[in-house]
């Protein structure tokens, strides 16, 4: 059995129970960024005034496991969704992952490139990478000259 990953977004408990209908839909082809990797991807939500309210996601390796994942966690009555729906709640799902991302983000102190290592260094382009896991933010630096002297 391959590992899924499970999320669920925190909506009230009234949305879980409610009788509104529970929409499910699984596709595959989507990056998974806790693996960095295109796999399958489930999704359950329920619509409410237009507006969809996301109960939970799945990645998983096939697409057994995410059925499997469904039913654990007792969504029942489900009401299969097509696929535009699927995608617009990855998207959804990204949007707010980056948001979260760049809330995160730290900007690097001025005395920075005057410190060793940077210090030494030549003229020249650099490329840092934030964390070796994502998420991970690539930074661009430009050193033209050793600052004051």
């Amino acid at each position: 059995m391959s590992q899924s990953s499970y999320m669920n977004i925190g909506n009230e408990i009234f949305y879980l129970e409610s009788t509104i209908p529970t929409y499910f839909g699984v596709q595959k082809g989507y990056l998974d960024i806790h693996t960095m990797r295109y796999r399958i991807f489930g999704a359950v939500w329920k619509l409410v005034n237009e507006r969809k309210y996301i109960l939970g996601y799945w990645f998983a390796d096939n697409e057994n496991d995410i059925h499997r994942a469904l039913k654990d966690t007792g969504f029942t009555d489900i009401i299969e969704s097509q696929q535009t729906e699927v995608k617009e709640v990855y998207q959804t799902i990204r949007i707010e992952q980056d948001k979260e991302n760049w809330s995160k983000r730290r900007r690097l102190h001025f005395f920075f490139m005057v410190r060793k290592p940077w210090k030494d260094l030549r003229k020249g382009w650099y490329v840092l990478k934030s964390s070796t896991n994502y998420p991970m933010i690539l930074t661009c630096i430009q050193k033209n000259g050793i600052p004051f002297g």
